[in-house]
């Protein structure tokens, strides 16, 4: 009898200890994927771990500095100080050292960058500020580079295209002293593109008058005509013009021609006597020079 009460008591102990050993090694296992998931990078301690707007690395490897909850790789909420004479780089190549900075003397307006570059920040009484402020009418320095996009090419004036937007819809990257902008080889901007200013090339057109108001024989000629100017690339609105026809008659005969002039930019005139003369002036419409080239953006 003793014997077999000692068997099944050691049958309930061993029973006993191995479901001990199984939930000791669940809860070892637990324990170990809670740690793991949160335990700190090496070298830092819980505390800075904990996020609260100091030294923050995610769960996804993520590094805020002042922020809880970084967007990239690394990112700061604050001032930035960079001793040494070492560089920051993308990895396009992008580099700090290619971005100047631009004196600009008192009561700067409108400053300009060198040629090739924009403006990427305005300085003033030490704050800078990106984009347009129109509150501030004088600035007293500027930030001048370029700005890497998508495409890897700058963005022209105004920041609505690249230079690689205009290359490809056939147009030529040209510079207007402190902005980049896209020359099209038409009298129009593509589709979805604006002029910028009055940048253009243009040919004369030829306007003509005819006489038209017969209180006065026109004679030996009847049309007069005129051409407008014209300007290679500039900053210049197309030139314009009209011409008007004068022709003269003998007061007391105006079958009897006296002669014709052309006027340039007069007024329209109906008969007019003119001691023993008549006349009559008629003007034509105003021409335009064509535009061959236009600058957009």
């Amino acid at each position: 009898m003793n014997k077999n009460l000692t068997i099944i008591c050691s049958i309930l102990v061993l029973t006993i200890l191995a479901t001990a050993f199984q939930y000791v090694n669940v809860l070892k296992s637990e324990i170990v994927d809670a740690y793991s998931a949160l335990k700190p990078a090496n070298g830092h301690s819980w505390s800075e771990m904990e996020c609260t707007s100091g030294l923050c690395v995610t769960s996804d490897n993520k590094v805020g500095i002042g922020t809880d909850s970084p967007s990239t790789k690394l990112e700061v909420n604050g001032s930035i100080l960079a001793s040494g004479t070492g560089d920051v780089c993308n990895g396009a190549g992008k580099c700090l050292s290619s971005v100047s900075q631009t004196n600009v003397s008192a009561g700067g307006t409108n400053p300009t960058c060198p040629a090739g570059l924009a403006i990427i920040m305005k300085g003033y009484n030490g704050v800078w500020y990106m984009g347009t402020n129109t509150s501030i009418t004088s600035w007293s320095q500027v930030v001048c580079g370029t700005t890497v996009t998508t495409d890897g090419t700058p963005l022209l004036v105004n920041g609505a295209h690249t230079n690689k937007n205009c290359t490809d819809g056939s147009g030529t990257v040209v510079s207007s002293g402190s902005n980049n902008m896209c020359r099209f080889n038409s009298s129009s901007c593509h589709s979805g593109w604006n002029q910028y200013l009055n940048w253009s090339t243009t040919t004369p057109t030829q306007v003509s008058a005819t006489a038209s108001t017969y209180c006065a024989n026109t004679g030996g000629f009847s049309t007069c005509y005129a051409n407008t100017g014209s300007h290679s690339w500039a900053n210049a609105v197309p030139e314009s013009t009209y011409v008007c026809i004068e022709a003269w008659s003998n007061y007391y005969d105006n079958t009897s021609h006296y002669g014709s002039t052309c006027i340039s930019n007069s007024v329209h005139a109906a008969c007019q006597s003119s001691g023993n003369y008549t006349y009559a002036r008629d003007c034509g419409s105003t021409g335009y020079a064509v535009i061959t080239q236009i600058g957009c953006y």
